[in-house]
């Protein structure tokens, strides 16, 4: 184990998916951007100080690196010293860490000032750039704060609303974002390489596929059928949060008819008086949460049920299987649920009433009686 006093950044990462003090992979992407702005803070500052020099040293970037020793707790804090290739002890590294020490305060400075709303002229538009990929994996709630021992009010925290204003304030007036979208694929033009896809009354053409074309074939193949795609990419939104590109397809995949996720987010647009002025409005919050516990606790191997709104603001699950009605109504109120099973060949029923789906031994039970209809 790397000497933990040798750290050289201790950023916190604040949100719901670092609560068990681990970080998805996707996040390193974004400190591997972090670790190419320190260095070209780094050089600029060595230049500036030695204005006799046309360019940095010859390797004055080459053999450093960041390197990630260890992850501590607190949502989740990654500890990160700063390394050379060489094997260098910390008490004879290059001089040059003096820069790349600056370069970090440097850094700090500059996201404080957004944080602040008064970015100075000192934070150069090349610098801001980097923002389009440091934070473009943050999903919203979730920060990374550059000097979270910091004692004064302002963190240096980058997230959604800092990075953009970074971004925006260059001569850039747009930021990337990474986007969660369900679409139907509309068309495909294979000689081109891109297709196009259609969702929220939006269209978007001339998307590459690149190493997606098989999954876009076949969505595109059953148009008529209008399958959702699930997509991952990049997209590009203008000043008015706009989105006005999509690039870069990090993942696509044809999404089952009955995909829990894609049901409960309709239903979440409900409004108020959904059913002919009748109908309550279902709390958003509580559906998350019991789109959770059933990505979490739900067998994978069973059917996937149809899932209704009920007037007074719950849900209801539904299977059927062979002659069998299955149906599982929930409170979102208190996430309780009752259980009824129905034989329509003889007229007998199994009811099972159910407290708190928070518990996965409940859900065990839910499998268990569901385990007896797998076909």
């Amino acid at each position: 184990m790397e000497n933990l006093e040798n750290v050289f950044l201790a950023p916190k990462l604040v949100g719901k998916r670092f609560d068990d003090h681990a970080i998805p992979v996707e996040l390193l992407e974004d400190f591997s951007v972090l670790q190419e702005l320190l260095f070209e803070i780094a050089k600029d500052i060595y230049l500036k100080q030695n204005p006799e020099r046309q360019r940095v040293p010859k390797g004055f970037t080459d053999e450093v690196y960041l390197k990630l020793i260890d992850v501590k707790p607190g949502s989740a804090i990654p500890n990160f010293i700063l390394a050379t290739a060489l094997g260098v002890a910390p008490s004879l590294f290059p001089k040059n860490i003096e820069y790349f020490e600056q370069a970090r305060t440097e850094l700090i400075s500059y996201v404080v000032q957004s944080e602040k709303n008064d970015i100075k002229p000192e934070f150069k538009d090349k610098y801001k750039m980097y923002f389009n990929r440091i934070g473009k994996n943050l999903l919203e709630n979730e920060s990374i704060i550059l000097n979270p021992k910091s004692t004064s009010d302002y963190k240096a925290s980058i997230n959604k609303t800092t990075r953009k204003q970074i971004i925006l304030s260059s001569n850039n007036k747009e930021y990337s974002n990474t986007i969660f979208i369900n679409a139907v694929v509309h068309e495909m033009n294979k000689e081109n390489g891109t297709f196009g896809i259609m969702f929220e009354n939006k269209i978007f053409q001339d998307i590459s596929y690149d190493n997606h074309f098989e999954t876009i074939k076949n969505a595109f193949d059953d148009f008529e059928n209008k399958p959702l795609v699930s997509i991952k990419a990049s997209g590009i939104y203008n000043s008015n949060d706009k989105l006005k590109k999509i690039e870069e397809i990090e993942s696509v995949d044809i999404l089952d008819p009955l995909d829990i996720s894609v049901r409960l987010k309709n239903l979440a647009e409900l409004n108020e008086g959904w059913l002919n002025g009748e109908g309550k409005k279902l709390n958003e919050e509580k559906l998350e949460q019991f789109e959770n516990l059933f990505n979490l606790y739900f067998n994978p191997h069973h059917p996937l049920p149809a899932i209704y709104p009920t007037i007074e603001g719950n849900i209801q699950l539904e299977w059927t299987i062979e002659e069998y009605e299955i149906s599982l109504d929930i409170n979102l109120k208190d996430l309780s649920a009752d259980y009824l099973c129905s034989n329509l060949s003889n007229d007998s029923s199994k009811e099972l009433e159910i407290d708190n789906l928070s518990l996965p031994e409940n859900w065990e039970s839910i499998n268990n009686e569901l385990a007896k209809f797998s076909v």
